[in-house]
């Protein structure tokens, strides 16, 4: 016999679980699950919302590779770094910084003739004033485009704010690690000497050097062969007894001991195996042959290191190519990050090798000092779990023995660690249990393990408004997570992942603190006019398009400024209205029908969800899994939405009602939809085809269930 039911999906806190689910209808998670979740994101509370846009903001130089990194200042400082083919471009406040001293003539991107406002000069450089999106106390706000590239402002062109870098495109990108005190930046690559970048006064005032080490760190001593130096001071020759130098030593450090009074040296020259030049670092007070030496831990003979982290007022650095298993520490105290002078005090360097560890890939601070390895994930604590001291080697434990990837840096978030598996599809937490009284290693994304069938190459966090992991995968797709263990933590919080596409591939990611939020950026590669263009742009909760611009001013009708998608068909907005599709004209610019004051232009998304099947108790016993089904009414609950579809019949935006001279109202509430047809799956497919918000509160309605 047929029954009648009334199911409610009140929360999605599962986001798109994996079809191997598709029928485990006694877990919780399939019932606060999707079978399909794209450009919607979960949100806290239990429902999903449409993801915002993506603002444009500039190309990359010449359009090459690049790569994001943060470089958070102060409150109101903070800048996303661009690592680009051997140099950097600074972004913040919505734009970037400006470093040529006049115009260059126009970039031809905005055309409206609204006026600049008047051209101020900072520190020499010109800047430009732009209209700000919305009100906030910004101090100096002269230092950047602030919200770059509106719709209708004529912009001069400028050079963006350059530093130079060693690093080049592909690899050495994508192999440096950071970490940051207040003022600098530190940069580590196992191809390179570790760098510093310090930001200096002012926003076009950073300097990036190779950090400048003191005595050390070093290998262990060997008395053979002997070494015998020309001079005690100034430029000397250094002469081995036999063969010992390599053009990859210049650069590197060595300590000399002659009857136990060391002084150390820095190679500037190799002239043969057994003959360098070096400058005396400090006075090498006994002439003749050493009675040992220590060779410098860190060359290009012997690699630099790859990880990095500050520990207990610290700078560590970890795992080169000879020393894949060693951690080596600064001495203590800011001012002392480069002083690795061997000794014996409790503020003194150490170095301590991980014997039971295969490859250390990184280095994080915790509860303890945490490491992860191609073999295991570990910690090392002190004696009495007090600090690691030159004379109190550490406690190392392997805590979970899945291994860590060298595609990706972990991400701290509260008390956990989250790294990638060394297979590069999973992503871990690293986290200490009170009640069990050890670390675990759970895998975030075994209930969504389909949308990890490739590559993970990039995660970011960011923590407002909402908790939320940004995981890139390699075919250019994000991978949303709202990530909240605090929620409901006996079953597990939050943990719902969705996918986030767009008209091109994202390559990269990055997030800072900006103005209440923590802002994304990602560098997206688009086909434009048959050509690849790689994009800088900032996720903007304020648009539903893709690449976006924006206006807010007085009403107008022509839109420049759309060079950087000529060709694109794009969705237009205004004052909350949708305008008809336009395909961008060579001009870059578009006219409408009706002014507007409040615009934005891009390319569109569609977000769209879809419910698994619904399970009913029958009352004759079982499932109603592959019985035929109806919706005799499907309701959504919906919060400051406008305009979606119910499983493919559209929900109008605007009402009869709605003033025709006006753009109709968002709407909170409940939509309905009535005798939707059988079928045995009995699924809800949600979309939203217009460029406009959608907040998705709860799924229900009256379900008819055939007993056959």
């Amino acid at each position: 016999m047929a029954i009648k039911t009334h199911p409610i999906f009140s929360n999605f806190s599962s986001g798109e679980i994996s079809p191997k689910l598709d029928a485990r209808v006694d877990l919780a998670q399939y019932f606060n699950g999707l079978q399909k979740l794209s450009n919607f994101i979960c949100v806290p509370q239990g429902g999903v919302k449409t993801r915002g846009g993506f603002h444009f903001v500039e190309e990359t130089k010449n359009s090459g590779i690049a790569r994001l990194i943060p470089f958070c200042f102060s409150e109101l400082q903070n800048y996303m770094l661009l690592f680009g083919e051997e140099y950097i471009w600074f972004f913040m406040n919505n734009g970037f910084v400006v470093s040529n001293m006049f115009p260059m003539g126009s970039r031809d991107r905005l055309t409206f003739s609204t006026p600049l406002q008047p051209k101020t000069y900072f520190h020499g450089f010109y800047q430009a004033f732009l209209p700000r999106q919305r009100t906030s106390y910004i101090p100096e706000p002269t230092i950047a485009y602030g919200n770059t590239r509106f719709i209708g402002t004529t912009i001069p062109t400028t050079l963006p704010y350059q530093v130079e870098t060693p690093y080049e495109i592909e690899s050495d990108l994508w192999d440096i690690r950071y970490d940051q005190d207040d003022e600098n930046l530190y940069l580590v690559h196992p191809l390179y000497p570790p760098m510093v970048l310090t930001k200096g006064v002012g926003h076009t005032s950073f300097v990036l050097n190779e950090m400048d080490f003191i005595d050390g760190p070093y290998e262990d001593e060997i008395t053979s062969p002997t070494i015998t130096p020309s001079d005690t001071t100034g430029e000397i020759t250094l002469t081995a007894s036999y063969s010992l130098f390599q053009p990859g030593h210049v650069g590197a450090l060595w300590r000399l001991n002659h009857a136990a009074v060391w002084s150390w040296v820095k190679i500037t020259g190799v002239t043969s195996p057994t003959v360098a030049t070096a400058t005396v670092m400090s006075a090498v007070t006994v002439a003749g042959a050493t009675t040992s030496h220590r060779e410098g831990s860190w060359s290009d003979v012997n690699g630099w290191p790859r990880a990095i982290c500050f520990h207990e007022g610290k700078l560590l650095f970890a795992s080169n190519f000879e020393h894949p298993q060693t951690i080596w520490a600064s001495k203590s105290g800011s001012g002392n990050y480069t002083d690795f002078t061997p000794g014996a005090l409790d503020n003194d360097a150490y170095t301590f090798t991980a014997a039971d560890l295969n490859i250390i890939r990184w280095i994080m601070s915790g509860r303890a000092l945490s490491i992860g390895a191609l073999n295991a994930e570990a910690t090392a604590i002190g004696p009495n779990d007090g600090p690691i001291t030159a004379v109190d080697p550490p406690r190392i434990k392997a805590e979970t023995t899945h291994g860590s990837s060298n595609l990706l840096a972990p991400i701290k978030i509260g008390k956990s660690i989250l790294f990638l598996q060394k297979a590069e599809r999973k992503i871990r937490e690293f986290s200490y249990s009170y009640v069990e009284d050890s670390y675990g290693a759970p895998d975030l994304t075994m209930a969504s393990e389909h949308l990890f069938d490739l590559d993970i190459y990039a995660l970011v966090y960011q923590q407002e408004p909402d908790s939320i992991l940004w995981a890139l995968r390699a075919d250019g797709v994000f991978l949303p997570c709202a990530y909240d263990r605090s929620i409901d933590p006996t079953k597990g919080g939050i943990v719902a992942w969705s996918t986030c596409d767009t008209d091109g591939l994202f390559e990269d990611v990055g997030s800072i603190p900006y103005e209440n939020t923590d802002q994304v950026w990602a560098i997206v590669n688009r086909t434009i006019n048959g050509v690849e263009k790689r994009y800088v742009e900032y996720y903007d909760y304020d648009i539903s398009v893709d690449s976006g611009l924006t206006w807010d001013g007085g009403p107008v009708t022509i839109l420049g400024g759309l060079q950087h998608l000529i060709g694109k068909t794009v969705k237009i907005v205004g004052d909350g209205a949708v305008y008809p599709a336009q395909v961008v004209p060579e001009s870059g610019e578009l006219t409408i029908d009706r002014p507007a004051s409040k615009i934005y232009v891009g390319l569109g998304f569609t977000p769209r969800m879809v419910t698994n099947r619904p399970e009913v108790q029958m009352a004759s016993g079982g499932s109603s899994q592959g019985l035929k089904k109806r919706w005799n009414k499907i309701t959504v609950r919906v919060l400051n939405t406008t305009g979606i579809t119910i499983n493919g019949e559209v929900y109008p935006a605007r009402e009869p009602a709605d003033l025709m001279d006006a753009a109709p109202g968002t709407y909170s509430g409940d939509l309905s939809k009535t005798n939707l047809g059988w079928g045995t799956e009995g699924r809800i497919t949600i979309e939203q085809p217009l460029p406009l918000p959608a907040h998705i509160v709860a799924l229900l309605g009256t379900l008819v269930v055939g007993d056959d």
